[in-house]
């Protein structure tokens, strides 16, 4: 890579500047970001293990009580 190259980044495309930021291809800050966004997307809550969260909450679930 030369002097005239410039590396952006792949998430905002906004200029990199730091050595690190360029061979990851992505900046600090967007890489932050998208750590988070791929932790909530990886999330499961308790109402997906269930297999609904209206049956759950309001009552109409046969197995509750009886």
């Amino acid at each position: 890579m030369n002097d005239d190259s410039i590396c952006l980044c792949a998430r905002c495309n906004r200029p990199l500047k730091s050595k690190r930021s360029i061979k990851f291809g992505i900046g600090p800050t967007c890489r932050v970001r998208k750590a988070e966004e791929d932790f909530l997307k990886n999330q499961v809550t308790i109402f997906d293990i269930l297999g609904g969260e209206n049956d759950v909450i309001s009552g109409t679930n046969s197995a509750a009580c009886s």
